[in-house]
């Protein structure tokens, strides 16, 4: 679910297998606002704070009895009336998306990426857009981890945490990001791994099923 910052009527929500759906009076009703796409999984739905007719969306859902893959990012200029696709069609499942709220171009994205049962898809980790979705950089994970949860600091939405899981059968990578909690101290640039204060070292996280 996506609010709009400031108006309390207007709401998005993205169903695992329904779609995205959009309520204009505080969620008394709504209406389907994604069917145009044909793609029903949805896993992140994110509003630009600072420019709330902007929407983000990430298709494909993986919540533990839906497995549904899909086709990507997703965004609409006006408020949810048309989306275009914009990326990271390789990434099989998106769990989250965070919006910059001081430049709606600015985007993080976590795509868990395929399992093993699923069509190839090499799009895992944390991926970052400085361009509204025109073009992406992996800034976090790698073919053998994805990225399954993404969150920014309110107060400071420099400070980002991310978690890497590793994908069942998937080959470890040398040099490339293990599992567990990072932490970003510049909106995603960069990350360091959260460790120590009773966190076990190693491994931390579990395979896709």
């Amino acid at each position: 679910v996506a609010g709009v910052p400031g108006d309390p009527t207007i709401y998005y929500i993205g169903m695992p297998e329904g779609g995205v759906w959009k309520s204009t009076n505080g969620g008394t009703t709504w209406r389907p606002i994604f069917d145009a796409a044909s793609i029903p999984s949805i896993g992140a739905v994110a509003v630009a704070p600072s420019a709330p007719n902007t929407v983000y969306v990430g298709t494909g859902n993986q919540s533990g009895w839906s497995f549904t893959p899909g086709k990507g990012v997703y965004k609409s200029t006006d408020a949810g009336a048309s989306w275009m696709n914009i990326g990271l069609r390789g990434s099989t499942y998106i769990n989250n998306i965070v919006v910059d709220p001081r430049d709606a171009n600015i985007v993080l994205v976590a795509a868990l990426g395929a399992r093993p049962t699923d069509p190839p898809g090499a799009e895992r980790g944390v991926y970052r857009s400085i361009d509204g979705g025109r073009t992406w950089q992996q800034v976090l994970g790698g073919a053998e981890g994805g990225a399954s949860e993404l969150v920014a600091d309110v107060a400071d939405p420099s400070v980002v945490y991310a978690m890497i899981q590793r994908a069942a059968g998937a080959a470890v990578t040398p040099g490339a990001s293990s599992t567990g909690a990072y932490k970003s101290l510049d909106g995603g640039v960069t990350w360091r791994p959260v460790s120590g204060q009773g966190i076990p070292d190693g491994a931390r996280g579990f395979a896709l099923a």
